[in-house]
C-alpha cells in the first residue's frame, strides 16, 4: 500500500467493492488483521482478499453506501450501509 490519506483509501475501497474491482494490494497493506464476530482475527491481505470475495459470491450484487468517514492520523472509521441480494448456500456457517 502506497502512503496515501486514509481519508482517500477507504472511499476507494468501497467504490471497488460497488464496481466489483477492488485493487488490494494500493488499497490494503499486507499485514492487515481482519476482525469478525465470533471468529478468530485472521492475518494478511490475502486473507482478507478471500474474505471479501467470499462477501462478494455470497451477495453479488452488494451494494456499500458510506455515510460518514472520520480519519485522525492512521485511524479512520466508517459508517456504511450494506444492502444487497443473499444468494449462497452457505455464509460463514
Amino acid at each position: 500500500m502506497n502512503s496515501q490519506s486514509i481519508a482517500d483509501v477507504v472511499p476507494r475501497f468501497y467504490d471497488g467493492c460497488n464496481n466489483g474491482s477492488i485493487d488490494f494490494a494500493d488499497l490494503v497493506a499486507e499485514d492487515i488483521v481482519n476482525h469478525q464476530p465470533e471468529a478468530e482475527p485472521e492475518q494478511g491481505r490475502q486473507r482478507f482478499e478471500e474474505a471479501v470475495e467470499g462477501v462478494m459470491r455470497a451477495v453479488a450484487d452488494s451494494q456499500w453506501t458510506l455515510s460518514d468517514l472520520l480519519a485522525d492520523g492512521d485511524r479512520v472509521a466508517a459508517r456504511t450501509t450494506w444492502s444487497g441480494t443473499y444468494h449462497a448456500p452457505e455464509f460463514r456457517g
